[in-house]
């Protein structure tokens, strides 16, 4: 057998397989990713409003270092060390709440 028909009767197989032969993600998983989410939004909400909106503008609003520092009027340089240092607090916090 050639290996193109291979690959397409290995792509047909996965393709045609049910959906409870597929991952599903349980309800404790659920649970857990919806406590994982307040966890976040709870130290964000201790983030300097400054430090989050960076933060907010970063991820959220997937913007560059370039674009956040047009909008907010400041040099890209000082926008990129606030988000580090902004990441850097949120990551202490999460570790301590994560335990």
């Amino acid at each position: 057998m050639n290996e193109p028909n291979r690959l397409a009767r290995a792509r047909r197989r996965e393709s045609g397989r049910s959906l409870r032969e597929k991952e599903l993600p349980s309800v404790a998983d659920h649970a857990m990713a919806v406590d994982d989410a307040e966890t976040v939004a709870a130290a964000l909400k201790r983030l300097d409003p400054a430090d989050r909106e960076l933060v907010d503008l970063k991820i959220y609003g997937d913007l560059t270092f370039r674009e956040i520092a047009y909008l907010i009027k400041m040099p890209q340089g000082t926008v990129a060390t606030r988000y580090r240092r902004a990441l850097h607090k949120l990551r202490g916090w999460l570790a301590r709440q994560l335990r």
